[in-house]
């Protein structure tokens, strides 16, 4: 029993040191197993960080402004480029309003928010001031996120359009005021009330370039001192803008007064007198201030080559540099109200002629005034008339003209008495011819016959009213003149103009000197010839044509035409024709050449101007539209692939169940692989966008770069050669020879065909000059100029938008050359 009780007590104590060992094996497993997850658990939490790492680094390095905030504004998160596009740094405005850091109006917040009401996405424009004051133009897109805490934010990224704004609303400006201008010339040319023309296209024209008044002054002489004086006599002011078309510094002001020295100096040479006010000489501050002007324009005003006053454009309201576009522009529209004030003066000495020759026609006794019925019988016959014939007024009223004093065997002169006076009758206009008489003792008269109709009350013709001048001793002279080649020839030798006297063959009767040179023919080959001598390929054909015209008197008065020359030479020609009666019903044809080939080439200039502008503005387009397309192709092809692979990566880790280091970190490897994918994918399109390296290192290491990557790129074999120094380039400066550098390189690639490229950077006299020579296979001269050539007008513009120059030389199969030279202390035009 003793020995049994043993037994148990040895079982029970062997069982409970096996429990404890147990136990222990149990607890020792446990603690390795923890320490095992821990360590698991702390592997995952760095390669969290280090993916948070890398899309903070991701989320900064993109160039365009991206932000998270709440509804309210309140900014939870914004990236770095906020600092270089608007002067903030992203700490210091994260937790404030969004409206408030960037000066948006409570009105286009309202908009921005709202825009998110019916959609989780949205777009638009949107304006921001950035820490300097400046307002800047953003295109955004925005979207509603749902963050961890269940709090919807809004997300977005904004991209800084402003300078494309800007040159949009150029555009717009630009096409704005050359409609404007047209509309002011159709009015010229069409309303009948000058004065008040002209005071409605400087409406037109001070509404179009959006400035505060617009002015005409006169010139005049000082009947005292012969001093050249202004005066002011038409004016558009901008409602709340005070006129000063009755201020009496402005009327008989002397432009040898001392604010007008240095307008004088240009205005008088046909040149353009502007500047804004604050920077002009203290008598010219003087005078603008009194008036409130900030900027002022001037623009001559010529009547043919005489200085008559100019217009000027005031602005009271902002400080104003005047674009070379607006200048030219607004240049036309002077010469366009030159033209009309020019045409009042005319009108207004033909009207005082008028009165003037009134007066001696009622008193004279050398005018004839004679009126008849509609069949030509006498009513009135005055002492002119008798004085003229030799018939008494009892004589001749009461009886018909013709068969009196026209003869009646003279059947040229009747017909066209008789056609005159029915083509009178019918258009009631009064029309003047000149035609032969006869007086009381049978002698020949010629007489410059004005037919008018006399029209009573219903507007019916009822008689007709016959002027007549004896010209008789004109004539004679003419002839003499004819037939006297020397003195005719002092009569118009000393024209401007090219001038043709013809025969009724069509012959040459007489040339000057300037119709010689505009033909490129000695006198001697053109006198006794036929008209086309001179021209190329005319032959009999045209020339009995020419003579029928002649003869039927069907020469337009006036024609703008090209005429080929015997050398194959065109030359665009104004042609003034006009017919010399002669005393035996002769006549002969003059003709007036004025060469307008400057001014054609002028409208071309413009025209060719215009056209690549058009063409310019299309190319921009299509490059923006081409950008977007290649930038969206490459996020979907690339960013959007990537961004799957590593969304299938995680989602593998998270449905794996019995995983080993071995596999998690093959899995990891792959995630890791993704993100350097991504990043420099992104690094990759923002780098076409606009190279970092630009903003980062300046000018000279992003052209180091850019022309490394195209030597990479295209195996053209590119050297360059910079002296540039120690030279603190403008931002703008930089973008401009940047981008310039940038289209020479891609021309070179995609059409010179060149094996070597060298590129030269050097400063000299404040001046960045950068020359691109290759030994490519050139570019033809028409191409040159030619409107399609949108990348070198590109070029140029880019030039010019800083003061510089862009000079291309090219040679056929022997390369080409681009120069710039621009000043690094350059404005932007």
């Amino acid at each position: 029993m003793a020995q049994l009780t043993e037994n148990i007590w040895w079982i029970i104590l062997a069982g409970s040191v096996s429990l404890i060992l147990l136990i222990g094996l149990i607890i020792v497993s446990i603690l390795i197993s923890n320490k095992k997850l821990l360590r698991l658990q702390q592997e995952k939490i760095e390669e969290i960080q280090k993916s948070e790492r890398m899309y903070a680094d991701l989320f900064n390095n993109v160039s365009d402004l991206v932000y998270i905030h709440q509804f309210d504004g309140t900014i939870l998160k914004i990236n770095d480029a906020v600092e270089s596009l608007l002067g903030y740094k992203a700490n210091e405005i994260i937790g404030q309003k969004f409206q408030n850091v960037f000066d948006i109006p409570p009105s286009d917040y309202y908009q921005y928010i709202h825009t998110l009401d019916n959609s989780d996405f949205s777009k638009g424009i949107l304006k921001l001031k950035s820490r300097d004051g400046k307002q800047l133009i953003f295109e955004y897109q925005n979207s509603i996120v749902t963050e961890i805490t269940n709090l919807k934010t809004i997300r977005g990224i904004a991209r800084n359009v402003t300078e494309r704004i800007k040159a949009e609303e150029e555009l717009k400006r630009k096409d704005k005021l050359l409609t404007a201008v047209a509309d002011a010339s159709i009015l010229l040319l069409i309303n009948p009330d000058h004065k008040n023309a002209i005071n409605h296209v400087l409406q037109i024209l001070g509404e179009a370039i959006e400035v505060d008044r617009v002015y005409v002054f006169e010139n005049h002489i000082d009947p005292v001192t012969n001093d050249l004086l202004m005066s002011q006599k038409f004016e558009w002011c901008r409602e709340g803008i005070a006129p000063q078309i009755d201020n009496p510094l402005l009327q008989n002001l002397s432009y040898r007064h001392p604010y007008a020295q240095n307008m004088y100096e240009k205005i008088r040479q046909g040149e353009i007198y502007s500047g804004i006010v604050r920077f002009m000489s203290e008598p010219e501050r003087e005078i603008f201030g009194v008036q409130g002007i900030k900027s002022i324009l001037i623009i001559p005003i010529f009547i043919g080559k005489r200085f008559w006053g100019f217009i000027g454009f005031d602005d009271c309201t902002y400080e104003r540099e005047w674009s070379e576009v607006e200048k030219a522009v607004l240049k036309s529209a002077a010469g366009s109200i030159g033209g009309l004030i020019g045409l009042m003066e005319y009108e207004k000495e033909l009207y005082q002629t008028n009165i003037f020759l009134s007066g001696i026609l009622e008193s004279s006794q050398s005018i004839s005034i004679i009126t008849t019925d509609l069949s030509g019988m006498i009513e009135y016959w005055n002492a002119g008339a008798e004085n003229l014939f030799g018939y008494k007024a009892e004589e001749m009223i009461g009886q018909k003209l013709v068969g009196k004093i026209i003869d009646t065997d003279d059947k040229i002169t009747c017909d066209r008495f008789l056609n005159l006076a029915n083509s009178v009758i019918t258009k009631k206009q009064t029309q003047t011819t000149e035609l032969v008489f006869y007086n009381r003792n049978g002698n020949q008269l010629w007489v410059n016959l004005t037919i008018s109709p006399i029209i009573d009350n219903q507007g019916n013709v009822i008689g007709l009213s016959s002027i007549g001048q004896d010209i008789t001793q004109r004539k004679i002279t003419e002839l003499a003149l004819i037939q006297n080649e020397e003195m005719f020839r002092n009569v118009w030798e000393n024209s401007a103009d090219g001038m043709r006297l013809l025969d009724e063959d069509a012959k040459i009767k007489l040339v000057n000197r300037a119709y010689c040179s505009l033909v490129q023919m000695p006198y001697e080959k053109l006198i006794g010839q036929d008209y086309y001598v001179c021209y190329y390929n005319q032959g009999q054909e045209k020339l009995e044509s020419f003579k029928d015209n002649i003869s039927k008197g069907n020469i337009p008065t006036r024609q703008i035409t090209n005429i080929t020359l015997w050398n194959g030479k065109t030359i665009p020609v104004e042609i003034s024709n006009s017919f010399i009666e002669l005393q035996n019903n002769k006549k002969m044809l003059l003709s007036i050449f004025r060469d307008i080939s400057e001014q054609k080439e002028y409208e071309r200039k413009i025209k060719s101007s215009e056209e690549k502008y058009r063409q310019l503005a299309l190319h921009l387009q299509t490059i923006r539209e081409e950008e977007r397309t290649k930038i969206a192709r490459e996020i979907h092809d690339e960013l959007g692939q990537q961004l799957t692979g590593l969304f299938f990566e995680i989602s593998g880790i998270k449905t794996m169940r019995k995983r080993t280091k071995v596999q998690l970190d093959e899995r990891l490897d792959k995630i890791h692989d993704l993100i350097q994918q991504l990043i420099s994918s992104v690094q990759r399109i923002s780098a076409d966008l606009r190279p970092a390296i630009l903003d980062d290192l300046g000018l000279i290491p992003a052209i180091e770069w850019e022309v490394s990557q195209f030597q990479d790129r295209t195996k053209i074999k590119t050297k360059l050669n910079v002296q540039v120094g120690d030279v603190k380039i403008p931002k703008t400066i930089s973008t401009v020879i940047f981008r310039i550098l940038q289209e020479s390189l891609t021309n070179v690639a995609r059409h010179s065909k060149a094996s070597q490229v060298s590129i030269d950077l050097k400063v000299k006299n404040d001046d960045f000059l950068l020359e691109v020579v290759d030994n490519g296979i050139g570019i033809p001269e028409e191409m040159l100029s030619n409107p399609n050539s949108i990348g070198l007008i590109g070029m140029r513009e880019r030039a010019y938008s800083c003061n510089g120059e862009l000079i291309i030389h090219s040679e056929l199969n022997k390369g080409t050359k681009i120069s710039l030279t621009i000043p690094i202390n350059g404005e932007m035009k």
